[in-house]
């Protein structure tokens, strides 16, 4: 009898690492969009996981860029999760509905993210090695300084629901 093994969540997910701060500035969240090479970002407000942005959130014009923050552009929208011992059959019918789902655990702390595009046993499909020791969180600015936001991992959890 052959048995196909259903995988959970845990071991589909990859980390949820692309995120922003409400406060930042669109030419961050450019910055960020190119380093970790993603299309969305979590938007988070201290260590609560408030909304999501996309990279098409972005204005197309830049000159309208200056002094718009994060927080005037994102989706303030609730976000799917599922626990990490969900199986495949209930994320896939999240990603039915969903480009992503987050996978969340007990404490609703995120712990990996899943994307219609994820390959099974999670990763990006192309493995690499990040040259920005940061990782993501700094930018340069004209004249070529790096400005680093945070050296300090954020704990990322879920608002709760009001």
């Amino acid at each position: 009898m052959d048995r196909k093994t259903v995988m959970k969540a845990e071991e589909i997910m990859r980390p949820a690492d692309a995120d922003i701060h409400v406060d930042h500035n669109l030419c961050e969240a450019q910055a960020r969009f190119e380093s970790f090479e993603r299309d969305r970002l979590l938007v988070i407000d201290g260590d609560e996981v408030v909304g999501v942005l996309q990279h098409a959130d972005l204005p197309e014009d830049r000159d309208t860029w200056d002094g718009l923050t994060i927080q005037e552009v994102m989706h303030a929208v609730a976000l799917p999760t599922c626990g990490p011992d969900d199986d495949q059959g209930r994320v896939a019918a999240l990603l039915d509905k969903h480009p992503f789902v987050l996978v969340v655990d007990g404490e609703r702390e995120i712990v990996g993210i899943i994307e219609r595009d994820t390959p099974p046993g999670g990763g990006s499909g192309q493995e690499q090695q990040s040259a920005d020791p940061t990782g993501g969180r700094s930018t340069r600015d004209g004249e070529g300084r790096l400005h680093v936001y945070s050296t300090r991992p954020h704990v990322r959890r879920l608002r709760e629901p009001r």
